[in-house]
């Protein structure tokens, strides 16, 4: 059974497996297509056109073959008429005392991708478990295991595990049973169009308890607002993606459990292509590790942070337009009774400059993505 520490640096990510794209029409390149660029109709008909036509597709054709992106994705299986083939995965489970559910998760789990018509492989990160978690895993010669002497968090197992992670694509999953595995060959499926596959919470067994629902809501609607995209689950312990986005957020993931949420919010900001997929949520096996109140403050400076670094102007609007609207209330009341006070203009004037502020920031984004700066090199983030 390989053991491996949990300090090893994090490699370096494999070019996404895609063949590349070459939109006429577009600004920029689409992530996938299905099909060589058409021809424009030529109506007409004439020679000229025609041999415009003919020029386009074999600038088209010569530059797919030309490409390096789709040279990597098909090698040699696109010389002999072949597809290519079909991208492996790691899955990464962190454990923290789940000698309880462990057990049972990973026979379930072998079971699903036995099936499974692709290469892959399981890697448990038991984050300072004083259960028997570590003598469960002692028995599991087809698991990786990466040890942590003490408890670093629950985004600290993620990221050691997928830092020893061999294939492209990463699956992380919960070892409590609270996720079915039998949804992993689809989502993975489904990954391979996308940059991250989402298992969103909404089946019919999903019942988080009342407050729970009401921090989850209001999370979920200030990420919605920041990103201009319907998120039907946040932070959905269920998930695929390609490691490249762990490296290029790097600086940003935390060590704890906003590190779903983390990631979700960053990649639908820097125009990631993200699907949400419906799954179900079973009972916990074991004792919960969620503390609600530290863990709930964590993701709401977590989400705030995020929103100032990558969508400025927005966030900026969140705060400003309340305090304008305000400040422009307690304004048209005075203004019936004795005339405008300081407390109005100090309101209308907080509005005005959190605007303002968040102007300025939203122009320094722009640059940056201009300039094809990666997040994490200016960005550093740790959560205490």
């Amino acid at each position: 059974m390989p053991v491996t520490e949990g300090g090893q640096h994090l490699a370096r990510a494999e070019p996404s497996s895609g063949p590349a794209v070459f939109a006429l029409e577009l600004p920029r390149p689409l992530r996938q297509t299905h099909g060589d660029v058409p021809i424009p109709p030529d109506p007409a008909g004439d020679d000229a056109g025609r041999r415009r036509g003919a020029a386009m597709s074999r600038m088209t054709s010569d530059s797919l073959a030309a490409s390096p992106a789709a040279a990597d994705a098909e090698g040699p299986d696109r010389e002999r008429g072949r597809k290519p083939a079909r991208s492996a995965f790691s899955v990464v489970l962190p454990a923290f005392d789940e000698e309880q559910g462990l057990r049972a998760t990973l026979e379930t789990l072998r079971g699903v991708l036995n099936r499974c018509d692709r290469t892959y492989e399981i890697i448990v990160v038991d984050d300072g478990s004083t259960d028997a978690t570590p003598r469960i895993l002692a028995a599991c010669a087809d698991v990786r295991v990466v040890r942590h002497g003490e408890n670093r968090g629950y985004g600290a197992a993620l990221k050691a595990g997928i830092r020893v992670a061999r294939h492209p694509l990463v699956v992380v999953m919960d070892a409590d049973g609270t996720y079915s595995p039998n949804v992993i060959p689809s989502l993975v499926d489904r990954c391979e169009s996308a940059d991250m596959v989402v298992g969103a919470r909404v089946g019919p067994n999903v019942q988080p308890t009342p407050v729970r629902s009401v921090a989850k809501w209001c999370f979920r609607q200030f990420a919605q607002w920041i990103t201009s995209t319907a998120i039907p689950d946040l932070n959905s312990g269920l998930r695929v993606f390609r490691r490249g986005i762990t490296e290029h957020f790097a600086a940003l993931l935390p060590d704890g459990f906003s590190f779903t949420t983390t990631i979700t919010v960053a990649s639908l900001l820097e125009q990631r292509l993200v699907f949400f997929q419906p799954v179900d949520y079973l009972p916990r096996i074991g004792r919960s590790k969620i503390r609600p109140i530290r863990d709930t403050a964590r993701i709401a400076r977590q989400l705030l942070r995020l929103g100032v670094r990558l969508a400025p102007l927005r966030t900026s609007l969140a705060v400003a337009l309340p305090l304008i609207a305000v400040g422009a209330s307690s304004a048209f009341y005075d203004l019936l009774r004795q005339g405008l006070t300081a407390g109005d203009a100090a309101w209308l004037a907080s509005g005005v400059l959190a605007l303002g502020a968040g102007v300025g920031a939203e122009q320094r984004v722009r640059r940056r993505r201009r300039g094809h700066t990666a997040v994490g090199d200016f960005v550093p983030s740790r959560e205490s």
